[in-house]
């Protein structure tokens, strides 16, 4: 049943794969297919097995009859996750109901619910009186009132056949009485326990509290079997621990009534309590939060449906990922889709390490209710990684074929190497083929010119970059009605341009606000023959709304042009010199010099070197949107025009957006000797501001940067800002070339405007292992 181990380490368990039919079968199956390896001698103990299932007390009775039958013992463990008992599940429903706001379904869970009062007073809410269980169990959402009637009926019917008390004529209007009964105990509860919508976690704990008081949970505990109610009353005291412990740090940050259920899950998952009544030895049964570091001969995970392991779909989280990260930004930290998809996924694996000498992988076709289930993710992400050859499957009747070897072993190495091993590997993005390396040094080395913009993705994650530049991956196109903003952007260029080309001023003479008039009509002009331009070539909008996109790029550009007049009259002596000023654009093979480019533009690129030439440089290429000039002071100041949202001046300091400091050292080669830069920033055609950028605090006169600005710095910053641009430039470059693409975001967090999170598989607390820090 298990082999020796080889050169490298443990050999990998024999795998098969198992699909049943449903649930009940799935563990029917398990527990032939155990008798089986016993019977054969496969394994020589029940000892040396586990049944390893995501919450597998939520399960326990059918386990407990599957292999009862199959005559096996099982051995449950001294505990269960707080979250598997039926105390917490009476929590959830409660709490459930609140959020639904005394909804019908909502009820009926509450009703269902053995550990809360739903007010059928004189009767024993631990076992409902027969028509109560017969009617009330299986109830859901109804079509229609003859629906509903035929069902209590029926189920009526059965109970007087078995020779219950009750009428099967009168058993209809009976039943939706008793519900109605029921609901209205529910609602009347909910009113008193006031749980209330949001608030600190002190406040929503306490507001949990009056609930479960006013559902009288306390006292249904209490008057339980002996055993069950330790067990239950240790799991709320833990519920309430864990509670305490997060209020202690959460301070006032305030919750929604969905967050704070979210956060009495996570609480849940987190703790265990006694069980109610250890077993004695047999094969042992285990949730996957308890496999980690175990080994057993043969492992039998079952349950591999999506949406019971992993226990969540995307589709489950009400919050979206960014706003959650924004609120952690903010001081509320909840957990988040991607963490908790990367917790099954340690589960799981945990689970499949604890196989030494067998491993079985099962999951099933359709759940109780008929509903169609597919197979876990984790399967098919294993399937991908395995080795070639026939996959080993074993038929429902039982396992009558040998197992195959290693089917996993690729992949699970791939996933140890990522979160066991000390630095960033093959694994992680950093590519060791020789042949692949020397491929990318072919197209990205010495003589590679990169574009000003496309680089600083480096800085930001080098995975993303090694995505979009070197796989030539990108997002898919979204369908919007309205104008692309990049297309938004290249008009709005295009127009500023022949503007300001148009101008036709001897030298460098300043704007004249008294020729304002005659500035908008040259505006306009120009905004006329770039539109027409476009509409010529062949793109459609529908007439009403092309007029109010060509309105609104003119309302922000005649906005441009009168902050630029106030300035003038202001007395800013900083003069709009020169546009679309290029430099390396024909450098790259099969480019061609765009038409609508400044004079002064170069076709040679920038080049940044670490000492000599050739002793560790970088080439540069890219577009100047404006520079603006003072022919007194010898001074310059670049700007690039966004329609849309601009980068931080954060992100250019800490190299994650380059373009403003590439630009500066760009614009100084080219104006040549005695021109020296005042700073430079992003200008944002959507609000005017140009704060996003670095500016010398000495030339705050000629730039007119407030001075809050967070880019507004002293003239050993500025310069030492523009020297870490430098490094940041040459180290990327040499990062790319030794095919260095490790998943390492900068900010320890995926940008949200990532195209790639789904395939990078980040995880905050892997990463921060490889850079010697603990869990982040």
């Amino acid at each position: 049943a298990s082999r020796p181990n080889g050169p490298n380490g443990p050999a990998a368990p024999d795998v098969f794969l198992t699909a049943a039919a449903g649930p009940a079968s799935e563990l029917e199956l398990a527990a032939q297919t155990a008798r089986w390896m016993l019977e054969t001698g496969r394994v020589a103990s029940p000892e040396e097995i586990a049944l390893v299932l995501r919450r597998p007390s939520e399960r326990r009775e059918e386990i407990r009859a599957a292999f009862g039958r199959a005559g096996l013992p099982l051995n449950f463990g001294p505990s269960v996750l707080l979250v598997e008992t039926p105390v917490f599940r009476a929590i959830l429903a409660v709490l459930d109901l609140a959020l639904s706001g005394g909804a019908r379904e909502a009820c009926l869970n509450v009703i269902k619910c053995d550990y809360l009062d739903c007010g059928l007073s004189g009767r024993d809410f631990r076992r409902p009186a027969d028509w109560v269980e017969e009617t009330l169990l299986g109830l859901g959402p109804f079509k229609n009132r003859s629906e509903f009637d035929a069902l209590c009926g029926r189920r009526w019917t059965a109970v007087g056949a078995a020779g219950k008390t009750g009428s099967a004529t009168k058993a209809p209007a009976q039943a939706a009485a008793g519900l109605r009964l029921a609901e209205k105990a529910v609602l009347t509860a909910l009113g008193r326990a006031n749980l209330p919508k949001s608030g600190d976690l002190a406040t929503m704990a306490a507001g949990l509290e009056r609930s479960l008081e006013a559902f009288k949970l306390p006292s249904l505990i209490i008057e339980s079997d002996l055993d069950l109610a330790a067990r239950d009353l240790a799991a709320w005291r833990a519920l309430r621990s864990s509670l305490a412990g997060v209020i202690s740090v959460a301070g006032e940050h305030p919750y929604s009534l969905q967050e704070f259920r979210e956060l009495v899950v996570r609480c849940g998952e987190l703790a265990s309590v006694p069980a109610a009544r250890p077993d004695a030895a047999g094969i042992r049964v285990l949730p996957a939060s308890e496999a980690a570091g175990l080994s057993y001969r043969a492992v039998f995970l079952a349950g591999l449906a999506d949406g019971e392991f992993p226990s969540v779909r995307a589709g489950d989280w009400i919050l979206p990922e960014l706003r959650r990260r924004e609120l952690a930004r903010a001081g509320l930290e909840l957990d988040l889709p991607s963490a908790a998809a990367h917790r099954e996924k340690r589960l799981f694996l945990d689970a499949v390490r604890a196989a030494s000498g067998s491993l079985f992988l099962s999951t099933y076709r359709s759940d109780p209710e008929g509903g169609e289930r597919h197979p876990s993710p984790f399967l098919a992400d294993l399937v991908r990684e395995r080795a070639p050859g026939p996959w080993p499957e074993l038929p429902e009747t039982g396992p009558d074929q040998g197992p195959a070897t290693g089917v996993f072993e690729p992949g699970l190495r791939g996933e140890v190497e990522r979160w066991s091993g000390r630095d960033f590997g093959p694994y992680d993005g950093r590519l060791d083929d020789p042949v692949v390396v020397e491929e990318i040094n072919r197209s990205l080395g010495p003589d590679r010119v990169f574009s000003a913009s496309r680089l600083g993705p480096y800085g930001q994650c080098p995975f993303m970059f090694y995505c979009r530049e070197i796989l030539g991956l990108d997002a898919p196109e979204e369908v919007d009605e309205g104008l692309d903003p990049r297309l938004r952007g290249d008009l709005s260029h295009r127009i500023l341009f022949r503007f300001y080309s148009g101008l036709a001023v001897p030298g460098l003479v300043a704007l004249d606000p008294a020729r304002r008039e005659d500035y908008h009509r040259l505006l306009e002009t120009a905004a006329a023959g770039v539109f027409e331009e476009y509409e010529a070539g062949g793109d459609y909008f529908h007439p009403g709304l092309w007029r109010l996109i060509r309105r609104d790029i003119m309302t922000s550009l005649q906005a441009l042009l009168d902050r630029e007049l106030e300035r003038a009259a202001g007395g800013n002596p900083m003069i709009p010199a020169h546009f679309e000023v290029g430099f390396g654009l024909a450098a790259e093979p099969g480019e061609t010099e765009p038409g609508e480019t400044d004079p002064l533009s170069k076709s040679d690129p920038l080049r940044i070197t670490r000492g000599e030439p050739g002793d560790g440089e970088i080439l540069l290429r890219g577009k100047i949107d404006r520079i603006d000039l003072d022919p007194v002071s010898r001074k310059f100041i670049v700007y690039d025009y966004k329609t849309g949202s601009t980068p931080k001046v954060k992100d250019m300091l800490a190299g994650r957006d380059l373009q403003i400091p590439i630009y500066l050292q760009a614009a100084a080669q080219i104006l040549g000797e005695g021109w020296a830069a005042a700073g430079g920033g992003y200008y944002s055609l959507k609000n005017l501001d140009r704060n996003q950028g670095l500016y010398r605090k000495s030339d705050q006169d000629l730039s007119g940067i407030g001075s809050r600005a967070s880019g507004l710095m002293d003239d050993p910053e500025f310069e030492s800002a523009l020297d870490r641009a430098r490094g940041y430039l040459l180290a990327y470059h040499e990062g790319i070339r030794r095919g260095d693409f490790p998943v390492r975001p900068s900010e320890n967090r995926c940008p949200p405007y990532c195209a790639f999170q789904e395939i990078c598989r980040y995880d905050r607390n892997r990463v921060a292992g490889k850079l010697g820090g603990g869990p982040g």
